[in-house]
């Protein structure tokens, strides 16, 4: 919401690349941080500097679960694990149904705060 698209795709590609190193436990796939890179871009495209609408935070929820989430995700899953990809599908529409309002109650109900009191003092512009 503040800093835009690049900076969180570098946040999420680097957090990502620091879960899989240090917690995960299991080995390190590329697709997995593409997809937090991602998400970042598309969050950073829809929210950054806009103070108000419901519909970008629609919009920027909607397209993280539908096609990064439900779309990509899945498919990296399906070749990490060798999962049959319709059995991940079942389960990750599920999920989706689950987090998209849960992602646009939360951002809706936290933009306004972020905006008020860390527009001004964390401005990298």
């Amino acid at each position: 919401m503040l800093y835009g698209p690049f900076w969180a795709a570098t946040v999420g590609g680097v957090s990502d690349i620091v879960y899989a190193v240090l917690l995960s436990g299991g080995t390190y796939f590329p697709g997995i941080t593409l997809s937090a890179i991602l998400t970042g871009v598309v969050f950073g495209l829809f929210l950054h500097n806009r103070k108000e609408g419901w519909l970008s935070i629609l919009l920027a929820a909607g397209v993280n679960c539908l096609v990064i989430s439900l779309g990509l995700t899945t498919f990296w899953l399906h070749l990490l694990y060798d999962t049959p990809y319709l059995t991940l599908m079942v389960t990750r529409v599920l999920q989706c149904g689950v987090m998209l309002p849960i992602q646009f109650a939360v951002l809706r109900l936290l933009r306004k705060p972020v905006f008020l009191y860390g527009g001004g003092r964390f401005s990298m512009s």
